[in-house]
């Protein structure tokens, strides 16, 4: 399936890139809508005032359609770009796929908060992604705030707006201090393989 999605390349310190891609508002919809019933009052997610849903709910049968869009949005994004770094891809070689190992989605009350944080696994010479969806902002716009994996106290700030997608190296720390009353986000993790093609 052919999306269209045009997507841009932060640099942020330490020369990491961060993918940045934007979808449209009905999908950011549509997922809440699909996501709600999922709430799970007994996670202790540690984040003030926070609900979240289960952390794989994508195996919801009832979630799972909708997320099925998201995802092979997301993994078309991811391909279009490795498909371009040669050091990654060659091309008629090999095809890229991805498989994601969970996937969660938050809603943050007021005064909350994401303190800074690295997802399972991936470093900056693996295949391991994390993303940050941003399906409802109530205050028009948000950031999250990247730290360079060099050691200093370098930090990064990317604006993001309803319907952005940020994917990252699942080892890069990162946080966000303006979750304002209402905010919602889809967050994941997944991994991409290179696979020879098979000429039978």
């Amino acid at each position: 399936m052919q999306h269209n999605v045009r997507f841009s390349e932060v640099f942020i310190p330490s020369s990491i890139p961060v993918i940045k891609f934007r979808m449209d508002d009905a999908l950011c919809d549509e997922i809440i809508q699909a996501a709600e019933p999922f709430i799970d009052p007994d996670i202790n997610c540690n984040l003030l005032n926070t609900k979240r849903t289960g952390w794989r709910v994508f195996n919801e049968e009832a979630f799972a359609p909708v997320f099925q869009k998201f995802s092979s949005l997301t993994l078309e994004i991811v391909a279009n770009y490795l498909e371009n770094k040669s050091e990654y891809y060659r091309e008629g070689d090999q095809v890229i796929k991805g498989y994601f190992r969970d996937a969660w989605v938050a809603w943050y009350g007021k005064d909350s908060f994401v303190q800074p944080h690295t997802h399972v696994g991936g470093d900056m010479f693996t295949n391991d992604y994390s993303l940050s969806a941003y399906l409802n902002l109530p205050q028009g716009k948000s950031s999250l705030t990247f730290l360079s994996n060099l050691g200093d106290a370098t930090n990064f700030c990317i604006e993001v707006y309803k319907g952005d997608v940020l994917i990252f190296p699942s080892n890069l720390c990162h946080y966000s201090n303006d979750c304002h009353e209402g905010r919602i986000i889809l967050s994941s993790n997944f991994r991409i393989d290179h696979q020879e093609k098979r000429n039978d």
